[in-house]
């Protein structure tokens, strides 16, 4: 079967339906893993952070050592950052807020996530006011 698959790719035809295969493969895969997973904080800081919920606009607190899912953002060291669904990210010891994967990386910066400096909307003037 390898054999076959190697042969096939080593025509340009070949190759480049590969690729279009593999490329839809991983778009699926990025769909099915932001409709399966919560998007997650866990605090490895020792200071609490604050979290805007999914439902509701009132931060939350997560608690050095605490984990936290269902939320859009999280505040630490007087910074906002947007999570897009699926993301599980981390509160380092020195307070910064790291995604654990490539893929969670990749997915945030291509839907939106990361630093804010101004509130999106409304519903997150409480974070950014914590």
């Amino acid at each position: 079967m390898f054999f076959l698959l190697c042969a096939f790719c080593s025509h340009k035809k070949g190759f480049a339906i590969i690729s279009i295969i593999s490329g839809l493969v991983a778009l699926i895969f990025a769909a099915l893993y932001l409709i399966w997973q919560d998007t997650a904080i866990s605090n490895d800081c020792n200071k609490s952070v604050f979290v805007k919920p999914e439902e509701g606009d009132e931060p939350k607190e997560v608690k050095p050592n605490e984990m936290r899912y269902g939320l859009n953002g999280v505040k630490s060291k007087g910074k906002v950052y947007k999570l897009v669904d699926g993301t599980h990210a981390k509160v380092t010891k020195s307070g910064e807020v790291k995604i654990h994967s490539l893929f969670g990386n990749i997915t945030n910066i291509m839907l939106g996530g990361g630093e804010l400096a101004t509130p999106p909307d409304k519903g997150w003037q409480k974070v950014f006011d914590k």
